[in-house]
This record gives structure tokens, C-alpha cells and sequence, in this order.
């Protein structure tokens, strides 16, 4: 996206810009590129950022010969590129069991495969840095019991997360499959206040409105 403001005293002139004005132009790449430069259309000469801003920023001078060339609109062209990515996938070592789910999802770099409406299969494309996160979801009584990558390597957790590394060895494509197992039954115990705890049915009935 780019953003356009001027320092110019003058008003209520809607978007028009005189001659001797300073238009400043900001521009904001989406996730995958960044902003290389601003020039005019047609020019082969990129305009001077300026240093030291939170987004790439010029600051274009109006002028009549430039007026005058582009007939009273001048174009000015942003030029990105991408930046160099890497593909993650989580799977679901079972399909009947359970769904997965990459985050963050941007939508140009972000695809599913889908069985029975659960997603199976999800691709990312992320670039170092990127904090990703594997996720899912499993039928009733099942919960993933770990997740284990490309190299065999498991962690037992129901969700992944780790960051993008930014060196050759550690900016790769990464694998990552969900295992899911049956969820273990048992009983938990809140206790309200100091030495006083509810457990089991036969308590129950006294503290409907207990929040632990």
C-alpha cells in the first residue's frame, strides 16, 4: 500500500498538489516482499528514500516541467520484490482422527487439502524470522499426543512452535506430522479456598457456582 501526505499549508484542495509542493509518499510491502524504490514512470532513476523511517519514504517535489510532461498527473511507480522463503507443512498422520492447522495464514502464500471438510494437509510459504505455529484439531476422546518433523524428531505437545531460522543450515523446508492418540479419563479437584476442596459427585450439588 502506499500512503501520501504533504507538509503544505494549502487546503481544501482535495488530493491536487501546486507547483513547489512536497508530497511524501510511504509505502508498505505485504508479508513476502519489500519495497526496493520509488521513480517516475518511464524513468530508469530511482528517487532518494529517506533514512530512518518505520517504511521506505520519499519526499517529491512538484515541479512545472514534471506538471507539464504528465499533463497534471504524475505517476509514481513503487517497485518490490519478493524476499526469499521457505515451505512448511503439518499433516495429519490420520486422517479419521484428527485436522491441522498452520499459523500465521497469509492468503498469497497459504494452501489446504481437505478430506471429509477436516483439513489434512497445510502449506505455508514464510520467510526467516516468522514465528510459526502447527496446530489441530481430533475427534472426541482423541488428543494429539506429539508432532514429529522431517528428521524422525518427535515433541510431545498438542501444538509446534518454533521461528524461522535465518541461516543455510537453519532456513529449510520443515515437515511436520501430527500423532494422535486416545485421551486419558480421570478426575480433577478445585480447591475454592484453603483447606476446603469439592471433589466427586456427592459434593457437587453444594458448589454449583464454584469458579476455580
Amino acid at each position: 500500500t502506499v500512503n501520501i501526505s504533504s507538509p503544505s499549508t494549502h487546503t481544501n484542495r482535495g488530493n491536487r498538489f501546486e507547483v513547489g509542493d512536497v508530497v511524501t509518499l510511504e509505502a508498505r510491502a505485504n508479508y513476502g516482499y519489500t519495497v526496493t524504490g520509488f521513480k517516475v514512470e518511464g524513468s530508469d532513476t530511482s528517487l532518494p528514500m529517506k533514512e530512518n523511517t518505520e517504511y521506505p519514504t520519499i519526499d517529491y517535489t512538484i515541479t512545472r516541467e514534471a506538471l507539464t510532461q504528465f499533463n497534471n498527473i504524475i505517476p509514481i511507480v513503487v517497485t518490490y520484490q519478493r524476499q526469499e522463503m521457505r515451505k512448511v507443512t503439518a499433516i495429519s498422520s490420520d486422517t479419521k482422527l484428527g485436522s491441522v492447522e498452520l499459523s500465521p495464514k497469509y492468503s498469497n502464500f497459504y494452501n489446504e487439502t481437505k478430506e471429509n471438510g477436516k483439513v489434512v494437509k497445510a502449506e505455508s510459504w514464510y520467510t526467516a524470522g516468522t514465528e510459526v505455529t502447527c496446530d489441530g484439531e481430533t475427534i472426541t476422546d482423541y488428543m494429539i499426543d506429539y508432532w514429529q518433523d522431517e528428521n524422525g524428531n518427535q515433541q510431545k505437545w498438542y501444538t509446534y512452535q518454533f521461528t524461522m531460522g535465518s541461516t543455510a543450515e537453519t532456513f529449510i523446508d520443515h515437515t511436520f506430522t501430527a500423532h494422535f492418540a486416545l485421551g486419558h479419563q480421570g478426575s480433577v479437584s478445585f480447591e475454592y479456598q484453603p483447606g476446603t476442596k469439592v471433589d466427586g459427585k456427592d459434593q457437587k450439588k453444594d458448589y454449583q457456582n464454584m469458579v476455580p
